[in-house]
């Protein structure tokens, strides 16, 4: 299906099937968020080198570093966080 195709099709669907598409592609495609699979395994990677175990705070700097470096460069992301 091609995007002349795609747009055809969203004339015909009513707001609640069109606003369905609509988060399905930005999710699929777009959207640079993780699941909780991929931060999980980011946090015992991070355990296993640090060789302990993160306290909550820094869980929670770890996941916004993440989330945050993403789109920019995890690995930039999280030196930036584990430095303050």
């Amino acid at each position: 299906m091609n995007a002349t195709e795609m747009i055809q099709a969203m004339k015909q669907m009513d707001n609640g099937e069109r606003i369905k598409f609509l988060e399905y592609v930005y999710h699929a495609h777009f959207s640079s968020s993780s699941d909780g699979n991929e931060k999980l395994a980011n946090r015992y990677a991070i355990e296993e080198y640090i060789e302990r175990d993160l306290n909550e705070e820094e869980r929670e700097m770890v996941e916004r570093a993440y989330e945050n470096g993403r789109g920019d460069g995890f690995h930039e992301g999280m030196r930036k966080a584990l430095q303050s």
